[in-house]
Parts: C-alpha cells; sequence; structure tokens
C-alpha cells in the first residue's frame, strides 16, 4: 500500500511540474514576442471573431494593416466575447507578430452604449493578466462578465463601479474602474 501511494504522490508531483512548466513556457514566449513588438510597435484595433473553449481555450481576433487582414490568437477565450474590440500591439515589420492586450477592451465610437453599476464578484490574481468577475443589470437580468486588467490589487470583492454596455448585445460589456461608486 505504502509503494501505490507513494507511486501516486510521484505521479502527482510529476503532472504539477509538468503544468508549471508548460505554463512558464508560455509565459516566456508571451514575454519574447512583446519584447520583439516593442522594438517596431504600432497599434490597431482587433474584433473577436472565434472563441473556441477547448483545452486552450483561444479565441481568434481579426485586424486590419493597411488593407490587409491579419489574425491573433490569444488565451482565455472564457473572459471574451464574439463582437467585442481590444487593442492589439504589433511590429509593424511584421504584423503578423501581434499580441492582444486583454486588459484594454474598448468600443468603437459607432456603436451604442448604455451605463448601469457593477459590482465586482469575485477575484482572480493569477495569470499573465489577472481577472476580476463582475455582475451587473440589464433590464431587469443579472449579467455576469470577467475582465482582465495589468493589476487587481486595488480591487475588492463588493465594490461597485460603472459598467458600460453594448445596448444590441448587453453581454459586451467594460467595468471602468476610474473611481468607486460609494
Amino acid at each position: 500500500m505504502k509503494k501505490i501511494i507513494s507511486s501516486l504522490i510521484v505521479l502527482f508531483l510529476s503532472a504539477a511540474l509538468w503544468v508549471l512548466m508548460i505554463y512558464g513556457m508560455a509565459n516566456y514566449l508571451e514575454q519574447t514576442k512583446k519584447a520583439q513588438i516593442e522594438q517596431h510597435k504600432s497599434e490597431t484595433i482587433g474584433s473577436v471573431i472565434s472563441v473556441g473553449y477547448s483545452k486552450t481555450e483561444e479565441a481568434k481576433l481579426s485586424y486590419i494593416i493597411n488593407g490587409k487582414q491579419y489574425f491573433v490568437k490569444t488565451s482565455t477565450a472564457g473572459l471574451l466575447q464574439i463582437g467585442e474590440q481590444y487593442k492589439i500591439i504589433y511590429d509593424y515589420t511584421a504584423p503578423t507578430t501581434a499580441t492582444v492586450l486583454l486588459p484594454e477592451p474598448l468600443f468603437l465610437s459607432n456603436q451604442v452604449t448604455a451605463i448601469t453599476i457593477g459590482t465586482i464578484t469575485r477575484l482572480h490574481p493569477s495569470g499573465i493578466y489577472p481577472d476580476l468577475k463582475f455582475s451587473y443589470n440589464v433590464n431587469g437580468n443579472t449579467l455576469i462578465r470577467e475582465q482582465s486588467f495589468y493589476d487587481i490589487s486595488q480591487f475588492k470583492v463588493g465594490q461597485k463601479y460603472t459598467v458600460e454596455y453594448l445596448l444590441t448585445n448587453p453581454q459586451i460589456a467594460i467595468l471602468h474602474t476610474a473611481k468607486p461608486i460609494p
């Protein structure tokens, strides 16, 4: 019995080590790509065109540079909605080298939005970009979203902030965090 328990412990520790190595490698590759982009940095806006809930939870965004369409994938697809827009930074000498700035969602100037109040319900401080979950009400319906940030240390569960949402699809929303609502 002790041999079985020892074997299971070794197996568990090995699996945990592999997970940490894979996460570390993904983080390293993302940081390397960002460093390459910084040398010839330019910005644009990308739109989420697909969200996959597979093992990798990837989302695909489309962006246009000089009339040509490009695509970039990003993880944490569970945070994204088809039709959302995010700031994308890319290498202007190689526009396929791009990364999505998940903490910088935005609405286009031609999109009609409305405002409501949202409440932070959960903080998730790990990952490349930490995120939080918030709830908000639209027409009597409670909606729940997650949003990434560069830093969430200033937030607390229960804090209230302004939420801007898309009238045609209220599930697309941005928590504005300039200052909490008392």
